[in-house]
């Protein structure tokens, strides 16, 4: 093993670009995101580029289409979408108002970018236009949808992990 880079936060997700494997996403707990296009040589902080987005310091996932066009943070803030890898970030509209309900895990599909999923505590959302618009669906736990991903041999099944929600 060999330490690449030390952040200033813990790191709370890691995504590899589906279309270029130089390019790694850090996300961090208390410091946002962390960007590298060169297979961790280097890197560079988003704390600039991500500031019109309050609370997406607090990074807690990524999901990406399979060809690595779409890649999608969930924050703190709510659901940022990338379509140059991460390069450039804007907001996806949710049913609430950003920032008011923890988004527990999001997932798009691998072959589609205008389906995406996410979860909140009891509640399952899915956009079929991109994010315009959501369709909800009670989940069948109350517990938090921790881990969630679209299933690449059969789109329509979306696969989720639940946890307990600790205070």
């Amino acid at each position: 093993w060999t330490t690449v880079t030390r952040f200033k936060s813990d790191v709370s997700s890691i995504a590899v670009a589906n279309n270029d494997s130089r390019v790694i996403l850090v996300g961090t707990e208390t410091k946002g995101l962390y960007r590298s296009s060169d297979s961790g040589a280097s890197w560079v902080e988003y704390k600039d580029q991500l500031k019109e987005f309050k609370s997406s310091d607090k990074v807690y996932g990524f999901a990406q289409t399979d060809d690595g066009t779409t890649l999608i943070m969930n924050s703190k803030y709510g659901l940022l979408s990338s379509k140059d890898a991460g390069s450039t970030w804007s907001s996806l509209s949710l049913i609430s108002s950003s920032g008011d309900v923890r988004a527990w895990s999001v997932a798009i599909d691998p072959r589609d970018d205008s389906v995406m999923y996410y979860g909140t505590e009891g509640v399952f959302y899915k956009s079929s236009n991109g994010g315009q618009s959501w369709q909800t669906i009670d989940l069948p736990s109350s517990r938090a949808p921790r881990a969630m991903i679209v299933d690449p041999d059969n789109r329509d099944h979306v696969i989720v992990g639940f946890a307990s929600i600790e205070e």
